[in-house]
């Protein structure tokens, strides 16, 4: 690239954004679209968290009065699984799932998570915070990681049966 200085910064930065906005597009159809049946891609779009028992009101005067804490009201609720919006799921939790499906080897999940992450810390604080400083090497390795992604999962998409080899 002939870009120096502020320009070849910029250019780094858009790169990043752009090859990181592939991976993710990439291993959420593969994963919702292809793999939508496979128990690791299940689990992802469920989580455990309280679910609010509704009461019904004559009930619910008597355990508010008979359960006070700090003049605070008192919800009922147990622990379960309930769906999950696919936006809400982390991308470091899609790419262990490629992972686990074999769809990605470990050094390239943790190559594309680390470049995702860039691509999140684009904002000034979190630069400053996550002390980034942007060289033309992410650039390339975002870009390299694409062909590899290409291939590993490609491979794995034929040998299961995913597309036509």
């Amino acid at each position: 690239m002939s870009a120096v200085d502020e320009l070849l910064e910029a250019q780094v930065r858009l790169q990043v954004i752009m090859y990181a906005n592939i991976y993710e597009a990439v291993l959420h159809y593969i994963l919702f679209e292809l793999y939508g049946d496979e128990q690791i891609v299940i689990d992802l779009k469920n989580i455990t968290a309280p679910i609010e028992i509704c009461i019904p009101e004559h009930k619910k005067d008597k355990i508010s009065k008979a359960l006070v804490h700090e003049e605070k009201e008192i919800k009922t609720y147990y622990i379960g699984n309930k769906k999950r919006e696919l936006t809400k799921i982390r991308f470091d939790e899609k790419a262990d799932a490629a992972y686990q499906l074999g769809l990605l080897d470990e050094e390239l999940k943790n190559e594309v998570i680390t470049i995702y992450n860039l691509r999140n810390g684009i904002h000034l604080h979190a630069e400053i915070r996550k002390q980034i400083s942007w060289d033309l090497d992410m650039s390339k390795k975002a870009y390299w990681r694409i062909e590899k992604l290409n291939q590993l999962v490609s491979a794995k998409l034929i040998a299961d049966n995913k597309v036509a080899g």
